[in-house]
C-alpha cells in the first residue's frame, strides 16, 4: 500500500519516484524504524533496498553525497537496522550493555559495542552533538580501523545515535573507499540532519506558576 511517503517522493522529484520498491522501503523506514527522510535526502537518493530477517528490518539507501567534483560522484550507503519483533541482536550483549542501551547510547559507545568481539575495531576520529530535524543525539566519524597492532585506512563512516531510548542508531558508509575532504565531511554531516523522527521528541513545558 502506498502511503503519504509516495506523495512525498513524487513531490521531491527523486529519480526513482515511480519505483514501488523505493516507496516500500520508505514505508518500512517509517513503520519499523520510526524515521522519515526530508526532501534534501530524498532528492539525493539513487536507489533503495530493504529486507526482513529474524525480526529485524534492514533498510538501505544509496545517497549521492555533496561534493564539488562534477566528474566523479561519491555515493554513501545510508543504513537503518531496526527491530520488527521483541528479539534482536542485542540479546547477545552483556547485561551492562543492554542497560546502557535502554537508557540511550552515544554513537561512539555503539561503535565500540559493535566492534567489541571483533579482530579489528574502528577508530573514532571525532564525536559531536547532533541536531536532527526534530531530535537530538550524537554523530561520530571514523575512517580508520585498528587490529593486530596496525592502523589501516577504512571506508569512511558516519554513525548517528538519538538520545531518545528505544530508537535505533543509523549509519552512512562511503562506498568504494572514497576519501572525503573536510568540506565534504561537513556537508555530509549537515545532509544527515534532514532526517526526522515520526514521533518527535516532546518539548519541555514551563512549570506552572504557583
Amino acid at each position: 500500500m502506498k502511503s503519504f511517503l509516495a506523495a512525498t517522493l513524487l513531490t521531491c522529484g527523486a529519480a526513482y519516484a515511480n519505483d514501488d520498491s523505493a516507496i516500500s522501503a520508505q514505508n518500512a523506514l517509517h513503520d519499523y524504524c520510526g524515521y522519515s527522510l526530508g526532501p534534501k535526502l530524498l532528492a539525493a537518493t539513487i536507489a533503495t533496498n530493504h529486507r526482513f530477517t529474524e525480526g529485524i528490518a534492514v533498510i538501505a539507501l544509496d545517497i549521492a553525497l555533496p561534493n564539488k567534483s562534477k566528474s566523479r560522484r561519491k555515493i554513501g550507503n545510508l543504513s537503518f537496522v531496526c527491530r520488527t519483533e521483541q528479539t534482536s541482536p542485542e540479546d547477545t550483549y552483556s547485561a551492562d550493555v543492554k542497560e546502557r542501551h535502554a537508557a540511550g547510547t552515544t554513537a561512539r559507545e555503539e561503535i565500540d559495542d559493535e566492534d567489541l568481539r571483533g579482530r579489528y575495531g574502528r577508530i573514532v576520529a571525532w564525536q559531536r552533538e547532533y541536531q536532527g530535524d526534530n531530535f537530538k543525539g550524537t554523530i561520530a566519524y571514523t575512517d580508520y580501523i585498528f587490529g593486530d597492532g596496525y592502523r589501516f585506512m577504512h571506508e569512511p563512516q558516519f554513525y548517528v545515535c538519538p538520545t531518545r531510548p528505544g530508537i535505533s542508531c543509523f549509519s552512512l558508509t562511503v562506498q568504494n573507499d572514497e576519501r572525503l575532504t573536510k568540506s565534504e565531511i561537513a556537508a555530509t554531516a549537515h545532509l544527515l540532519r534532514d532526517i526526522s523522527l515520526v514521533q518527535p521528541e516532546p518539548i519541555a513545558q514551563p512549570c506552572p506558576s504557583t
